[in-house]
């Protein structure tokens, strides 16, 4: 993983185990192509999408499509995270981050585990802004959550997050 990331994109990666989280930057056609690969097949992406396949197939060789991108966001993630999502939404595991962190004016190389602070259902709604591909959102969330429930910290670099 790249030491300069976001939280989110960081908690991403972590969430998929993937290293190109389907997200609203990349194309539809990108994101499409993480949902194939995650469900194995193109008939099953067009049913999780709810198309035909003949749509689906168009799509991929670059028709472009009518729909919201953050359809093919959060199919795409939904796919990929599964289980790992699951477990950090019932709050079975919580969500740690290393990087280079202030702390007051102590700036050196740390591992934080704020998830162990915030309240279940403030994790949920972060999530939840995750999945459907709302990232600044579920970003913002993050922050807010850390900074009221555990302490102000200050990321200069994310080198990584997970969920234990």
């Amino acid at each position: 993983m790249a030491a300069q990331q976001s939280l989110i994109q960081a908690m991403g990666h972590s969430l998929t185990g993937t290293p190109f989280v389907p997200s609203l930057d990349r194309s539809p056609q990108a994101n499409i192509e993480s949902l194939v690969s995650a469900v194995g097949s193109g008939r099953a992406a067009a049913r999780a999408l709810g198309v035909a396949e003949s749509t689906l197939r168009g799509w991929r060789r670059g028709v472009t499509p009518r729909r919201d991108p953050r359809v093919f966001v959060a199919a795409a993630r939904g796919a990929l995270s599964g289980d790992r999502y699951a477990a950090a939404y019932n709050g079975d595991v919580t969500i740690a981050i290393k990087g280079q962190i202030r702390v007051s004016r102590d700036v050196r190389d740390r591992t934080v585990y704020p998830g162990r602070n915030i309240p279940r259902q403030t994790m949920q709604g972060i999530l939840r802004a995750w999945a459907t591909g709302d990232d600044e959102r579920a970003e913002r969330l993050l922050y807010k959550a850390i900074d009221t429930n555990y302490q102000p910290l200050q990321f200069n670099t994310i080198a990584g997050v997970w969920f234990e």
